[in-house]
């Protein structure tokens, strides 16, 4: 929690655990959405455990074909890109935290 707090919450985000539908999914990250933001990474349970990989994954391509069409509208040619990560892990969340360091200090482009 300590990096989550340090690094995001000052920023105004919020972290929830609990499963989307497609939908919702893809509203909730497009709520968040500005020009400002060229990438998404939204991470999930392994298809192994649940069917629950299949709604980030559905709205993830929504999302990307959505916001490039906004994008391209408003003159900005740079692609957006979304990924989802699937974790076997048992905590999603301390996942999403590691993924969420790893793009802070790699800056995926």
């Amino acid at each position: 929690m300590e990096f989550f707090q340090k690094h995001h919450s000052a920023r105004g985000n919020s972290a929830s655990t609990t499963p989307l539908g497609p939908v919702e999914s893809r509203d909730f990250i497009q709520s968040y959405l500005n020009e400002n933001i060229d990438y998404v990474v939204q991470v999930t349970i392994t298809a192994a455990r649940s069917r629950i990989y299949m709604n980030p994954r559905a709205a993830m391509a929504q999302l990307t074909v959505d916001h490039n069409r906004v994008r391209r509208a408003i003159g900005n040619r740079a692609p957006f890109k979304t990924w989802v990560v699937v974790t076997g892990g048992v905590n999603v969340g301390i996942d999403a935290f590691s993924i969420a360091f790893a793009c802070d200090e790699l800056v995926i482009k």
